[in-house]
Formats: C-alpha cells, structure tokens, sequence
C-alpha cells in the first residue's frame, strides 16, 4: 500500500469511528516527529513497532511523552525488557 492510500484508508477509519475530532494523523519520519512533540500532552498510551535499531530512540521519546501512569507497549519484546532493566532511569 502507497503512503498516500495508507492515510486515506486510516481518515477512513478515524471518520466512521468517529474520532475525528480527537485523532491527528501526522506524516513524516517518526523520529523527526517525535522530537517535535509537545510533551505537556502526553499520551496515556504509546506503542512501539519501529525499526530495531532505533527502539532505545523512540523508547526515550516515548517516556519522555507518555504521562505519569501511562503504558508503553513495544512488539520488540527482548528489547523492551532490556529497556526496563536497563534504561529505567533514562
């Protein structure tokens, strides 16, 4: 699926879920993104499925965005667990 389609099926979906009003789809490199984002609004709930080599980026992104109480959820398994080990001061 082209990136374009892939924005259109997800508008899709939020619409007829309707969530549009609290959804914002946002293009671009995650990375790049995520530096940009505000973190006095954080998220209650972050799911990582990036590129491997990244996932201690995007984790420290996601901590940093993800409010008190939150989850983050990585489908790297292995590399979340060393994450929590390792990383839980970060």
């Amino acid at each position: 699926m082209y990136l374009g389609q892939s924005i259109q099926v997800a508008t899709e979906n939020i619409e007829a879920a309707g969530l549009a009003n609290k959804v914002n789809i946002i293009v671009g490199r995650a990375i790049d993104t995520l530096e940009k984002l505000d973190p006095s609004q954080p998220f209650d709930l972050v799911f990582i499925d990036a590129d491997k080599p990244s996932n201690l980026e995007y984790y420290k992104h996601a901590k940093r965005l993800t409010r008190t109480g939150g989850v983050i959820v990585s489908e790297a398994r292995i590399f979340f667990d060393i994450c929590l080990l390792r990383f839980s001061s970060i």
